[in-house]
């Protein structure tokens, strides 16, 4: 993980166990202290209560909170087309959720430098925090642009998911968003406010 996603997800303050042998379960607890950042060789480090110096975020676990703090939100933009009955919008909205969840989940962890570690020490990711902590969704009935416009807005299968439905010829019918804070502000949070609820 690199500092910017680390210092994203990780403010300062964040609950750690920091391991002085990485990989040994012997730990002290602590938080953070500063902001994460790389050294010259690329070791991504952070400073945390009684240690001197940074330590590498390899030898910390996050102590993940219980709070119902996160309010990020996974939104699904379903296409509104004639061709697209209420069953199919249905399937399509059930389909994105789980779909959606687990792409993203994957994408998350393929981009830990260390997979494995990150999951055995019980670690989570954005998505896999937004389901324990909020699981907070958004369901749009989106038109033709709006619905392209979405796709402008990030990469298919990272920053969101196109959903096709083979009942109906292979048509794709809605994108899932990754989960995201809708608070800040930004062009994407600003368009995604924009759209029509379903209902």
């Amino acid at each position: 993980m690199n500092s910017e996603k680390f210092n994203i997800m990780y403010p300062i303050g964040t609950a750690v166990r920091y391991h002085s042998v990485i990989d040994l379960p012997e730990f002290v607890q602590s938080k953070t202290r500063s902001e994460a950042w790389e050294l010259g060789c690329g070791e991504t480090v952070v400073k945390i209560d009684g240690i001197a110096g940074g330590v590498s975020i390899r030898a910390i676990e996050i102590v993940q909170p219980h709070t119902n703090e996160n309010k990020s939100k996974m939104y699904i933009l379903l296409l509104d087309d004639p061709k697209i009955d209420l069953g199919h919008q249905i399937l399509s909205s059930a389909h994105a959720s789980l779909s959606g969840y687990l792409t993203f989940v994957e994408d998350e962890l393929n981009k830990e430098s260390d997979r494995d570690r990150f999951v055995a020490l019980g670690s989570k990711t954005f998505t896999q925090l937004w389901a324990e902590e909020s699981f907070r969704k958004v369901v749009c009935l989106v038109n033709s642009n709006q619905f392209n416009k979405t796709k402008e807005y990030g990469k298919n299968m990272v920053d969101y998911r196109i959903m096709v439905e083979m009942g109906l010829g292979g048509m794709e019918t809605a994108i899932v968003v990754k989960p995201r804070n809708t608070s800040e502000d930004n062009s994407f949070n600003r368009f995604l406010k924009s759209l029509k609820l379903y209902k």
